[in-house]
């Protein structure tokens, strides 16, 4: 597993900060929890990392690499986005 880098991740929503440099560095191997109460930005930083918002400032790398740059592999296929998902048989 490679590891996560966030360096001076930040993220404006018009004038409101979600985020605000957010330094960050995850050893492979390690156990992370990520907790904070309603709107500290919890989310938006774990969809900043996956390249589903783009950040402000700051850039977030797996491995060395943006989420977006990093090479297919069996488990990392693509799944449909939340309300697109049928429950139907």
């Amino acid at each position: 597993m490679p590891e996560i880098t966030l360096d001076g991740l930040g993220k404006h929503f018009g004038p409101v900060t979600a985020v605000e440099n957010l330094n960050l560095q995850i050893k492979p191997g390690s156990v992370t929890a990520f907790l904070g109460p309603n709107g500290a930005g919890k989310t938006t930083t774990l969809r900043m990392v996956l390249g589903l918002v783009r950040p402000t400032a700051g850039r977030a790398l797996i491995g060395g690499r943006p989420y977006a740059d990093l090479p297919p592999t069996p488990d990392r296929r693509r799944r449909p986005w939340p309300g697109r998902l049928s429950l139907r048989a």
